[in-house]
């Protein structure tokens, strides 16, 4: 679009980092990691912070206000994500000041953070964040622009549009500066004040238990600081653009490793969660909480699988200096990846997500083969990745002879032929075993141990039988 008159423009070309196509490539697949970390940390703390009794407190009510507000900002654009980063600020001193009110006042702490005063603090805290932002972003968009749509950014921030401007924006600047300076270091003060009054009476150990959220308020408010305080002259656009990266992506996915991490209640949440899991058989599918969060936690664990192993695929391809064979059989291995948690995962996700459990006969059976020789392939392909690896580095002068073209496409089939040889045969030495009627099965999939279970006739043979193929494909490869 070219500068022209303001009544044709219809929108923003964000520049980004067009100028570096390569570093362009590595933000995308980082940020695309990050933000796959940052749903799993955050939807886990909201998760534990509602499903375990023990974390139904004021302190966990304001992680929880965080984790959904990190969630929520790190999908959105300039009024929304300016609301969210507004209201996280506020939110930090609510938090300080609960911490300040369980360590200085322990006798006095459920009378002071009563749920009421809890909910009003949250909810003024979004409210006043989401009233600044409006301001602020009003204030940004009455400004003329003439014609101008090239943002030198890779999403609308506020510093990056007021450069835009054809008109004098001395007094916006001036009205911007002074509420940056009421949201940022008002709730800075306000928690100074009470980490030092929480140092002052002397509880050292009281003081080092808030130490995640001291780091939390470091990294978020440090960086926000340096982006919005500065003078305007001083603004590096280059500069402005990683600090937006770090405050917008690092910061929110960092926030539940810090909470989690340094956070004994969160740990003993999570133990208690996977115990639970692994207590209770076929009635832990039953419970409809358990089960939303199972959901949420396979859905984001199978869509980094996807992720990391595509990127693995498309890069093995795209750069020639990976037309390698240790790359051909990594890919190899990720495709393979690929397929074994798209032949189990998608099942047991619409298992989790509404009332019916069942499978027919024809797709357990489908499943069980497909899945069985997928694990048997990746089994005998680790072992030629291993002898790739041992040609690489004690025959390395004869390596390219050795691992030539046609030897690594004879071993990746065979790998593939013998995987699924394998699992025909046991795919068929389950089923041939009569049922008697039985089709409860204790499982989220179809496994043969479980299968095996629902035989009606005595299994030693079939088990045997079964026990010998795993042996030559498990051990003999260690050998």
């Amino acid at each position: 679009m070219e500068e022209n008159n303001g009544s044709s423009f219809t929108g923003f070309i964000l520049l980004g980092f067009s100028d570096r196509p390569q570093l362009e490539l590595v933000l995308f697949v980082v940020l695309l990691i990050f933000y796959s970390f940052t749903l799993l940390g955050n939807t886990t703390i909201i998760a534990l912070s509602r499903l375990d009794p023990n974390l139904h407190t004021p302190m966990y009510f304001f992680l929880s206000n965080l984790s959904f507000l990190d969630l929520c900002y790190t999908t959105t654009q300039l009024y929304i994500s300016l609301g969210l980063g507004c209201t996280e600020c506020i939110l930090l001193g609510a938090m300080a000041f609960d911490r300040y009110a369980a360590v200085c006042r322990p006798l006095h702490y459920t009378v002071i953070m009563h749920p009421r005063l809890c909910s009003l603090m949250a909810s003024a805290s979004w409210i006043f964040g989401f009233s600044n932002s409006l301001v602020q972003t009003v204030l940004t968009f009455i400004l003329p622009l003439c014609g101008r749509n090239k943002l030198d950014h890779f999403l609308c921030e506020i510093p990056a549009l007021l450069k835009l401007a054809c008109v004098d924006i001395t007094t916006t600047q001036s009205e911007m500066f002074f509420a940056s300076v009421v949201i940022l270091l008002v709730p800075v003060s306000l928690i100074m004040f009470s980490y030092g009054r929480i140092s002052a009476s002397g509880q050292r150990k009281a003081f080092g238990t808030c130490g995640s959220h001291f780091v939390v308020v470091y990294l978020f408010y440090g960086t926000a600081m340096y982006a919005y305080l500065q003078p305007s002259d001083n603004y590096s656009q280059d500069q402005g653009k990683f600090t937006t990266l770090f405050y917008g992506i690092i910061t929110p996915m960092m926030n539940p490793l810090i909470y989690t991490l340094r956070n004994k209640d969160v740990k003993e949440a999570m133990k208690r969660l996977i115990n639970s899991v692994g207590d209770t058989a076929p009635e832990t599918f039953a419970r409809p909480q358990l089960e939303l969060v199972l959901f949420c936690l396979i859905l984001i664990f199978y869509s980094f699988t996807l992720l990391g192993n595509t990127t693995i695929i498309a890069l093995s391809y795209l750069d020639p200096n990976l037309h390698t064979p240790m790359y051909f059989f990594l890919s190899n291995l990720s495709f393979l990846d690929l397929c074994y948690t798209t032949s189990v995962v998608p099942q047991f996700l619409v298992n989790l997500s509404g009332a019916d459990k069942s499978i027919s006969y024809g797709g357990c059976v489908a499943q069980l083969y497909i899945s069985l020789g997928l694990g048997c392939t990746e089994c005998i392909l680790l072992g030629a990745m291993a002898f790739d690896r041992y040609a690489a580095v004690c025959r390395p002068l004869h390596y390219t002879v050795i691992m030539h073209p046609r030897l690594c496409s004879l071993m990746a089939s065979a790998s593939w032929i013998f995987g699924f040889s394998n699992s025909l045969v046991q795919t068929v030495l389950t089923f041939i075993l009569p049922l008697c009627g039985r089709n409860k099965l204790d499982h989220f999939l179809c496994e043969i141990p479980a299968l095996l279970k629902l035989a009606c006739v005595d299994i030693t043979t079939t088990q045997s039988e079964m026990f010998f193929a795993s042996v030559v494909i498990l051990l003999f490869l260690f050998h």
